[in-house]
């Protein structure tokens, strides 16, 4: 029980830190350690749920999701493959047939979206390098995204996401400015 509330306390200190204005000031070896301290704090903490726990938060998230006049009224939805125990959001297809979905490929040190729902037609998905399943024999989708749903091992209340440090997802919101992020 202690050990739960000094992780949640250790977990609300790092995301303040991370998010405090001054942060331009700190040291950049503190930040990526204390970063890195987060992401294996909170990826232990995601392995640990049973296979029903995840189940059951994938599905609520799916409601809360398909819930919001931002998703209902989109014509494309980026998803992500889930990895190490994350959400599974891919119901979302089954549940929207009508939409345009998109998952992430990843060329290199850049990634782009390509279809994998279209028009009641799947794209087959294959394993990248990096042990996720990709759609890259889809086509690449070159137009804007409605709605981005993306990984995160945390997120702090003003909505700043921590990944697992490579960036993909900030580099692409960065470059193409999805008009809604969800993560």
């Amino acid at each position: 029980s202690d050990l739960v509330l000094d992780k949640t306390a250790c977990m609300s200190f790092i995301l303040s830190i991370l998010t405090d204005m001054s942060l331009q000031n700190r040291n950049h070896a503190t930040l990526l350690f204390m970063k890195q301290s987060l992401r294996e704090l909170m990826l232990q903490k995601r392995l640990a749920l049973s296979p029903v726990q995840r189940a059951t938060y994938s599905r609520s998230l799916i409601h809360q999701v398909i819930a919001l006049p931002q998703v209902q009224n989109a014509s494309t939805i980026g998803l992500f493959h889930p990895i190490k125990n994350e959400p599974d959001l891919l119901e979302i297809v089954s549940l929207l047939p009508q939409k345009h979905f998109l998952l992430p490929v990843v060329h290199g040190t850049t990634m782009t979206f390509h279809t994998y729902f279209y028009h009641n037609q799947t794209f087959p998905l294959i394993q990248s390098e990096l042990h996720i399943l990709e759609p890259k024999t889809a086509p690449l989708f070159q137009g804007p995204i409605d709605v981005l749903i993306t990984p995160a091992l945390a997120l702090d209340q003003a909505g700043h996401r921590l990944g697992f440090g490579k960036g993909y997802f900030d580099q692409y919101i960065q470059t193409n400015r999805p008009r809604l992020i969800i993560g």
